[in-house]
């Protein structure tokens, strides 16, 4: 009894592919974030800095969003819905790397790069502007600072 060949228009759905596809797509966003903060510390001239990281960024962010497509051959309903599948559990990997690796990584204040604008190091006040503030919505959307360095204008700090 001999196998017949699916033909390549068949949507590639099938829950082994979107693990796969899923977990490529988070470690390759984990591993644009990591050349972005190397490139953030290392590169010292601020122009050349600023493109090297958006071409990271474009490359990371296209990347993200074509390869499930392409990986799924999304050419129906299912296809389309095993992709965003796929982008899905990209996310959760990425969350899974960056709480796991990428968190205890947090240097100590005053030395080498600030990670504190991408790692959330000591304190955060997350959300927008309260009633009491009179800066309106906006004006500071979260605030991170490494631990004791919040200024005394503001309210005591939360974790989030």
């Amino acid at each position: 009894m001999s196998a017949t060949v699916a033909p390549a228009t068949t949507d590639r759905s099938d829950f082994r592919t979107v693990l796969t596809g899923g977990t490529k797509v988070g470690l390759g966003t984990a591993a644009a974030v990591v050349a972005y903060l190397a490139v953030a510390k290392y590169l010292p001239a601020a122009g050349l800095r600023d493109v090297v990281e958006a071409l990271i960024v474009l490359a990371a962010g296209t990347a993200a969003a074509f390869l499930p497509g392409l990986w799924c051959v999304a050419r129906s309903v299912e296809g389309i819905a095993g992709a965003a599948a796929m982008g899905l559990w990209g996310t959760v990997v990425f969350s899974a790397v960056d709480i796991v690796l990428l968190r205890p990584l947090r240097p100590t204040p005053g030395r080498g790069m600030r990670w504190a604008a991408a790692r959330p190091g000591g304190t955060c006040q997350c959300g927008g502007s309260s009633a009491r503030s009179s800066r309106g919505w906006g004006a500071r959307a979260w605030r991170c600072a490494p631990p004791g360095v919040m200024p005394r204008s503001h309210p005591p700090p939360r974790r989030c």
